[in-house]
This record gives C-alpha cells, sequence and structure tokens, in this order.
C-alpha cells in the first residue's frame, strides 16, 4: 500500500486529538481505506471495494495499531455512532466504510485553495504543474533505480500455494502467520521494504522447524498457565468457562511470537 490521505483540521476541534486511541484508530481507517475501486481478495471470494472502503479485522487491527481488540471495538463502535464510518459484516469479514470520503479525500479538489476561490495568477498553477511533474519523474527514476518493478501485496492463499511448493508443512497456517507477520512490521524486512515476497517465504522456512516444535509444544502446556497470558478480556471470558481451552490453545497459536515471550514463563515448574 503506498501513497497518503489528507487529515482535517476539524480532528482538533471535534478532541479526536486528545483521545489517542480514537485518534490511532481514525487514521488507520484512513491508511486503510482504499482510494480507488478495485476487486479485494478474501480467503477464496473476490469482493469489489470502493473509495473510502476496506475489510476489517478486529485482531489484525489490534496487532496493526497496538491497541487491545476492546479499544479497537470500542473505537469501531464510537465512530459508528458518530457517523463517520458505517459497516457492514458477514460470517467472513466485515466492511467498514468511511462516510464522505470523497469530500475530504478526493484528489481532485485543490488542498491549498478554497473551492470557490478563483486562482488569479496563471503563474502559481503553472509553478505546481511543474512541480508535480518534476516530482512524478523523481519517483519514476527512483523506481527504475530499483528495478522498476513495483512490489505487489500477496493474498493468504498465494502465499499458502508458494509454501507448498516449498515443502513447508501445515502450509496454509504457515502462511497466514507470514502474512500478518509482515502486515504488521509494515511488510519491511529490517529497515527495507519488502521487495520479492517469494525470497521472504525462503528465509521463513528456515525458521519453520523452530516454529513446528512450538506450535506442538503449546498443546501440551497446561491451559490455565497460558489463559493468564491471554487478553484480560479473554482471560475473564476463559474464567466464566465461556472460551474453551482448545481456543486458548488456537489464540497462542495464531499469536506465536507473544507465546514465545511468555513461553519461559508457562513451562515453568509450579
Amino acid at each position: 500500500m503506498s501513497g497518503w490521505v489528507k487529515l482535517h483540521r476539524k480532528a482538533i476541534e471535534n478532541g479526536w486529538l486528545k483521545n489517542h486511541n480514537m485518534w490511532i484508530f481514525w487514521t488507520y481507517c484512513l491508511l486503510k481505506a482504499s482510494h480507488k475501486r478495485h476487486k479485494h481478495l478474501v480467503g477464496f471470494r473476490q469482493i469489489e471495494l470502493a473509495p473510502g472502503q476496506f475489510v476489517f479485522g478486529r485482531k489484525i487491527a489490534s496487532i496493526e495499531t497496538g491497541l487491545s481488540e476492546q479499544a479497537v471495538r470500542t473505537c469501531l463502535e464510537n465512530f459508528k455512532k458518530l457517523g463517520n464510518i458505517t459497516s457492514t459484516s458477514t460470517n467472513k469479514y466485515t466492511l467498514v466504510t468511511i462516510v464522505n470520503w470523497g469530500l475530504y479525500q478526493d484528489t481532485n479538489q485543490e488542498t491549498n485553495q478554497q473551492p470557490n476561490q478563483k486562482v488569479t495568477s496563471n503563474q502559481p498553477a503553472g509553478n505546481q504543474q511543474v512541480t508535480t511533474n518534476k516530482n512524478v519523474r523523481m519517483k519514476e527514476c527512483k523506481n527504475k533505480e530499483r528495478g522498476g518493478k513495483k512490489f505487489t501485496l500477496p493474498s493468504i492463499d498465494e502465499i499458502s500455494s508458494y509454501m507448498k511448493k516449498l515443502g513447508i508443512p501445515d502450509h496454509a497456517f504457515m502462511a497466514e502467520r507470514f502474512f500478518h507477520f509482515y502486515q504488521a512490521k509494515g511488510w519491511m524486512i529490517g529497515k527495507n521494504k519488502m521487495k520479492n515476497w517469494k525470497s521472504a517465504c525462503v528465509t521463513w522456512k528456515k525458521r519453520e522447524p523452530r516454529e513446528i516444535n512450538q506450535l506442538k509444544e503449546i498443546d501440551s502446556v497446561d491451559p490455565d498457565r497460558l489463559a493468564r497470558h491471554l487478553p484480560e478480556e479473554k482471560y475473564i471470558a476463559f474464567c466464566n468457562s465461556k472460551i474453551a481451552v482448545d481456543d486458548v490453545r488456537e489464540f497462542f497459536k495464531k499469536n506465536l511470537d507473544l507465546y514465545q515471550k511468555i513461553r519461559g514463563n508457562v513451562r515453568a515448574p509450579l
């Protein structure tokens, strides 16, 4: 994902800037929203996204923003009540739409002039066009220097298919791990933007034996020890028998980075 979005000064007036959770979530929505109409793959189904729409997942949003899942849910409901976003859900995904996207984000609008303000001189407009063209040419040159090939974000299915070719066991699960891991890192490898996801899959394969062992290890760990490290909301649900033991194990299998941090505690003797 590339490009930029506009931030309106109303965000200061309505107090969102002081509410850090609201501000983080709002800018996250703006950055996630599609800027043009295109088709998006969700599982095995292709859906069409209009400008200002994106496929939303509470768990992924929590990982990408650093907010808890409860905070993400609260922010989502608040913005729906305020009328800034709407959402429609299916049993497979949730589609979020930013209200008035075109009004505030339309790239055809002038950003430094009022809509009804007339240009009194051709010189500023001409300079702006020259500057714009110059920036475009500089960007094109940089792309040529880097090989001219733009990185294309892979789907989980594409990753799974390629991992299967590499002979990685449990390739469907590992593909999901790979996708969410790099999605949370902004598709960065170290300090550099990822250039070839297939090469990253080959590197990922070297990690695979260790992760497979840890996935098996989770099945043998005392579930009560694991549950203590769940997010507060999930832990309370577990204590009230609303979350099964298998769900606890599944949570840590999907969040293996978290398990690696707590591994020493949950495996320690009583």
